[in-house]
């Protein structure tokens, strides 16, 4: 079967194509307003180990806020996590 260059071009400019993203409305004018967070799994010793690196950073200062290592990706750890670094950050829970 033999394809056609056009279908060919026009299929893979489909398939270039990134989905449209709105733009966050989110601004931080000072430190400990707005956090953003991310779980990384890196590689462990052995083959089939891995480990979850948690981070939280401070969007306005880059500020590494609290970040901890763990051996699966619960949802326990991160609770404690982001409990842990309000406290470090003197931020009272409402």
């Amino acid at each position: 079967m033999k394809r056609s260059g056009a279908w060919w071009v026009k299929e893979t400019v489909n398939k270039l194509r990134h989905p449209v993203y709105t733009k966050s409305d989110l601004l931080a004018e000072g430190p400990n307003q707005i956090w953003s967070w991310d779980i990384t799994k890196l590689k462990g010793p052995a083959k089939w180990i891995c480990y979850y690196l948690y981070v939280i950073l401070d969007i306005f200062s880059r500020y590494v806020v609290g970040w901890m290592v763990a051996s699966r990706e619960l949802g326990t750890p991160a609770k404690k996590l982001i409990e842990q670094s309000c406290e470090k950050q003197g931020i009272q829970s409402s």
